[in-house]
């Protein structure tokens, strides 16, 4: 057996968030926050998946893809994740990211823990649990 079948199980954290932005600078600024927070996460014991980081650039170096392209593949990670011990940790201004709205909508119906980023878990915002108590979309106050 591998030394990786027999270690204990991690959670695991999806960060949603903005992508896209006006400028390049913005798209940067968007992943650099993405990823401080997964590296934050990963210290605390999480095992993160960050779609940032993921397909970082593509837009560039493959500007055929389209939009709803990475939305489905962000939405098929969303799918493998266990609702009994994962979740998402949605970033300041996901409500105004068409893709970010989609994840959390998705995270929902699939009964993830929902947490609002600088909360995020360990010190946790939740906004919406599995039974779906405390659950607004909307709610910056939750």
């Amino acid at each position: 057996m591998s030394e990786c079948a027999r270690k204990p199980r991690m959670p695991v954290v999806y960060v949603s968030g903005p992508y896209s932005a006006p400028t390049p600078e913005g798209i940067k600024k968007n992943i650099d926050l993405a990823r401080a927070v997964g590296i934050d996460l990963m210290r605390r014991g999480y095992a993160v998946i960050i779609p940032h980081c993921n397909t970082q650039n593509f837009e560039v170096y493959a500007p055929d893809l389209t939009h709803t392209q990475y939305l489905d593949m962000d939405c098929e990670l969303l799918r493998r994740l266990d609702p009994q011990h994962d979740g998402i940790v949605m970033l300041p201004g996901y409500h105004e990211s068409k893709g970010a709205i989609r994840e959390f909508l998705t995270a929902i119906r699939l009964g993830l823990n929902v947490y609002k980023w600088p909360h995020g878990p360990g010190r946790c915002a939740i906004i919406c649990e599995e039974d779906g108590r405390g659950h607004n979309e909307h709610d910056e106050t939750k």
